[in-house]
């Protein structure tokens, strides 16, 4: 049983990086900070992101400084997909359990690949 919700996940990590996608790999915040969870039960994650461009801002429902979340995410990855070409976004995870989320993670900044490139650079957060 949960008694609160649970810390942010930690060491956040891109492991691939496309035009169009972010690969985010991050560690589950230790059994002590994951909100009272039993040993046999795990927290879901939710992706946030936004798109920080400043050439977008106000130009379209969604466009840049729009959240977008993916919920429900049960593995600690994620590929998060549909993002525009060498454009900067903010990523965060967010832990939850059965008393809701927990507090998101540090912002990730990361730049999209430009069309035809990819980079295999692994950026981490500290």
């Amino acid at each position: 049983m949960c008694s609160a919700p649970p810390n942010p996940p930690n060491e956040i990590t891109v492991t691939e990086l496309t035009a169009t996608s972010v690969k985010l790999v991050w560690s589950p915040a230790s059994p002590a900070d994951t909100g009272g969870l039993s040993a046999s039960a795990s927290p879901s994650y939710v992706v946030r992101y936004v798109d920080k461009s400043a050439a977008a801002a106000g130009t379209e429902p969604g466009g840049a400084g729009a959240v977008r979340e993916v919920t429900g995410i049960a593995e600690t990855e994620y590929t998060v997909t549909g993002l525009r070409a060498h454009t900067p976004y903010e990523f965060r995870v967010i832990a939850s359990n059965g008393l809701g989320r927990g507090t998101p993670s540090k912002p990730l900044l990361v730049t999209t690949a430009q069309h035809g490139l990819s980079d295999s650079s692994i950026l981490t957060l500290h």
